[in-house]
Formats: structure tokens, sequence, C-alpha cells
């Protein structure tokens, strides 16, 4: 999935879950059940807003995040040498199909896959480059698309 689908995919999925918290904000108690211990009783409880927009609010910071640290990152150009690279398609053995545009094809010879991202870094000055290249990893299978 290229960039831009991919941010226009994520807008979406926080917009779909800020508007399911909305409509479910007036019918939640106070405080909602939010930690359960070992032995399957509440013990721990979050006031119904943040129960609510928890997740939304994250999901949106975190988008902010990845979205912030390319362009703060002063090797910006080796994220866009690399891109292909990081827009990979693994596939399993046997799969027949078309590989989506901007994506390069990883043929697996067994249907299990392991990916480890490495980055290399130099110095401290590379690591915000690190971690700004290592949150644009994803893995979404065929039948999510």
């Amino acid at each position: 999935m290229s960039t831009r689908s991919t941010l226009i995919l994520t807008i979406l999925l926080i917009m779909v879950a800020t508007a399911f918290s909305l409509a479910a904000y007036p019918r939640l108690p106070d405080l909602m059940a939010s930690h359960w211990g070992a032995n399957d009783q509440v013990n721990g409880y979050l006031p119904r807003f943040w129960s609510a927009f928890l997740t939304p609010l994250i999901s949106l910071g975190m988008l902010v995040l990845f979205l912030l640290i390319p362009n703060i990152d002063p090797m910006k150009v080796n994220i866009a040498k690399f891109r292909e690279t990081f827009n990979a398609f693994i596939v399993g053995p046997g799969w027949q199909g078309t590989v989506p545009r901007g994506l390069t094809q990883i043929s697996s010879p067994i249907k299990a896959v392991l990916v480890i991202g490495r980055t290399l870094v130099e110095n401290d000055s590379d690591i915000p480059t690190a971690y700004g290249l290592a949150s644009q990893i994803q893995m979404t299978p065929l039948s999510q698309r």
C-alpha cells in the first residue's frame, strides 16, 4: 500500500472510531472497567470520556508522530531512497495474483513469515531517523485489503 493510501485509510479508521465513540458516549456509565486482575475481578476504572476516546486519541497522536518524524529528519532523502524497500508485499508459496501498485513482491517458500526490521544507527544523531523508518513498517493480510 502506498504511503498516501495508508494515510487515507488511517484517517478513515480514526474517523470511524471517533464516530463510534461519539454515538456510544451518551449510553456509557460515568466509570467504566478498564483493568481486570488475574482473578477476573475488575480492579481499575476510567472515566467515561477516556474510556470512549482514548483509542481514537492515541491513534491520532501516533499518526501525527509518524507524519512529523520524517519531516524533521535531517536525512529524509534516505527515507525516500529506500521507500520501495519499505513497501514490501510478502506472499506465500503458490500465490497467484497481482502485486498492488507501489509494492515490491517478496516470495516466501513457506506460509509462515517472520519479519525483523533492522536500521543502521552509526551515532546518536541517527536514532530519530531509525525510529522514523521503523514506525513505517506495516503488515496487513491480503484478506484485510
